[in-house]
């Protein structure tokens, strides 16, 4: 009996030697993954509502220079909020670094050729609201992550979301309530030009592109001819 006793104790604390390193194996390799994961996609969804609303608030502005403080109001106030705060966001340049910069395309509605003008600049007089349809389009550039930094740990401190920033970029367009204020403001940014989005100014769509700090991924669905958005 005693025998058995003590081969019972011996059990227990072979049970007990291997929980703490089953455990850590658990937390590092598991459970704080999957933290820096949730952060991840939270981040990209942010970023991507940052977009709209930006895109949005420009939208219904009267001139250019009440379409850019507001889209710059919205960014930074939804950026600093607690999802952002959750998925760490971190401006990547735009206007005043703030991680926006606002853009205006116009569509021909005879032909469908497409311009761009901006970033953060008005447009060339005339507008001609009766050939071309005016956009805002709010593009947003924030770091990512991650929420608990692995970049000490081997095997996984390299992978990006994990162990470095994941650099997120989104595109949202909306139609000018306004077009005639496209043209004008107080603030002396200085007037652009139209061009076309295979002359290196435009962005197609309101996907994501996505690059890693350090490298870059394929966009999804987002750009101009020569492929991806310019920021």
């Amino acid at each position: 009996m005693l025998r058995r006793h003590c081969l019972r104790r011996r059990s227990g604390s072979a049970s007990l030697a291997e929980f703490g390193p089953a455990l850590f194996v658990f937390f590092l390799f598991i459970l704080f993954p999957l933290i820096d994961l949730l952060g991840i996609a939270t981040g990209f969804a942010t970023v991507n509502f940052i977009a709209g609303q930006a895109a949005s608030s420009a939208s219904v502005s009267s001139d250019y220079d009440a379409a850019l403080s507001s889209a710059l109001s919205k960014t930074q106030a939804l950026a600093g909020g607690g999802f952002g705060a959750f998925a760490k966001l971190v401006p990547n340049g735009g206007y005043n670094n703030s991680g926006l910069n606002l853009w205006v395309n116009r569509t021909n509605v005879q032909n469908g050729q497409a311009d761009v003008c901006g970033p953060n600049k008005y447009c060339p007089t005339p507008v001609d609201s009766a050939s071309y349809v005016y956009e805002y389009s709010a593009h947003v550039r924030f770091n990512v992550g991650p929420f608990i930094n692995l970049s000490g740990m081997p095997w996984i401190g390299t992978i990006p979301g994990l162990g470095r920033p994941v650099s997120v970029l989104y595109v949202s367009q909306k139609n000018a309530e306004f077009p005639d204020g496209i043209t004008t403001g107080t603030n002396g940014l200085g007037t652009g030009g139209w061009s076309g989005y295979g002359s290196g100014g435009g962005s197609g769509g309101s996907g994501p592109s996505t690059s890693f700090m350090g490298g870059t991924s394929g966009s999804a669905g987002s750009g101009g001819a020569s492929g991806g958005p310019n920021f």
